[in-house]
Order: structure tokens, then sequence, then C-alpha cells
């Protein structure tokens, strides 16, 4: 019969070297998991990465897009506004005219529903300059549609007439713009408020 201490000092050396086993597989099972799962962690990487860059791509179509049409409609509009105010009497839009202003206006609004639905992420940049720089275009760009605005709507002299269409497309027209200034806005509120966000982070 063995003695009491000599079966303790047996029964400790089998659950440590069940626990020693038990360990080692667990360690060979978790380095061939961690094997099994890294080819699908670098495609996964590399997936967001793709889908990243094509929302970046697609954040500049559309808005370049939209600031393709703006400045179309804004040359457009400028030369009709100087000929409004050197003779209002004898003013009379040219066809061609109304077609360009009618092409960058569905230029506008296409890009700007197809990002408001979207909802691209902005870019990431980061840099006050540019945004005080991009928010104060977005405030000038409004003032020559004001101008308009106010000429046609507000303080119209009697000797200018122009048709209802006419004043359906000056409308059209200031409405594609305000959107876009709206996007204006949107991107260079982001600049700052990813740098003040950065400065508190640091902070």
């Amino acid at each position: 019969m063995r003695p009491l201490g000599q079966g303790l000092h047996i029964g400790n050396s089998a659950r440590y070297a069940l626990s020693a086993h038990t360990s080692h597989r667990v360690r060979i099972i978790s380095g061939t998991s961690a094997r099994m799962t890294e080819p699908n962690d670098h495609s996964v990487s590399d997936s967001t990465l793709a889908q990243s860059a094509r929302c970046r791509w697609r954040y500049f179509t559309l808005f370049g897009t939209q600031t393709i049409g703006a400045f179309v409609l804004y040359r457009t509009a400028l030369q009709l506004y100087r000929q409004v105010l050197s003779d209002p009497g004898s003013h009379d839009a040219h066809p061609w005219t109304l077609v360009w202003a009618l092409s960058s206006i569905a230029l506008m609004q296409v890009a700007y529903w197809v990002s408001h639905r979207v909802r691209p992420p902005l870019p990431q940049f980061t840099n006050a300059l540019i945004g005080h720089a991009v928010l104060f275009l977005a405030r000038i760009g409004f003032v020559l549609p004001t101008s308009f605005f106010g000429f046609v709507f507000v303080a119209q002299r009697p000797e200018f007439e122009i048709s209802a269409f006419q004043y359906l497309v000056i409308l059209l027209g200031l409405f594609s713009l305000y959107c876009y200034v709206r996007d204006l806005e949107r991107l260079g509120r982001a600049f700052i408020a990813r740098e003040k966000s950065l400065d508190a982070t640091a902070r």
C-alpha cells in the first residue's frame, strides 16, 4: 500500500502533465487558427480600402459635376445680368442662353440629389486656411444670385419684361446655386471641424 503523500505527489504530477499537454494543444490550435484567418484579414482590409477609394472618387465626381454646372450657370447669368443692366428694355434672351442655363441646372441638380442620397464621405483632409477659403467662396458665390433675384423680383424696372417660362428658369437656377453653396459650406466646415477635433485630441 502506497503512502498518502506519494499518492498525492503522483496525482499532482499527472494533473500537471495533462495541463501542459492541453496548453500545448491550445497553442497549436491557436497558431493554426491565426494562420487560417490571416488571408481573410488581408482580404477584408483590401476590400475596405477599395471601398473607401470608390467613395472618395464618387464624392469628387459628384462635387466636380456640380462645380462645372455652377461655372457654366454663373457665366451665363453674368452675361445676362450685364445686358439687362445696360439696357433693360431691349433685352432679348438668345435661345442658346436658355439651353446652356437649363443644361447646367440639370447637371447640378442631378449631381446634388445623387450626392444627397448616397452621402459619400468628405475628403480626409484638414486645413483651416482652405476651409475658410471654401466658406468665403460659398458666401461670395451667392452674391450674384442675390443681386439677380433682387433685380428681377424686387426692384424690377417697368421696361424689363420676361415670360413666365424665363421666370421659372431663373428660379430653378437660383435654387441650383443655393444647393451648390450648401455643399461648399459643408466642405469648408468639415475642413475646420476636423482640425478642431484633432487639436482637442492632442490636448
